[in-house]
């Protein structure tokens, strides 16, 4: 069973590609939780994570 009608689903395409910002604003007007309107972003093929970052200045172990 499925939280979301063909209405939360049809605005998370209008919405895509969904980002971290967006699936916030959206579990806020779906009240649900971020993690869950994520999961579903992702099932639906709708989700682009934010890049990875990498500080290249701090040591690392093998720096040390």
């Amino acid at each position: 069973m499925s939280n979301y009608t063909k209405e939360m689903a049809a605005k998370m395409i209008a919405s895509a590609p969904i980002t971290l910002a967006i699936a916030k604003q959206l579990a806020s007007d779906f009240s649900l939780p971020q993690s869950s309107v994520i999961a579903k972003a992702v099932q639906m093929k709708l989700y682009k994570p934010e890049p990875k970052t990498f500080s290249v200045n701090e040591p690392t172990n093998g720096n040390i």
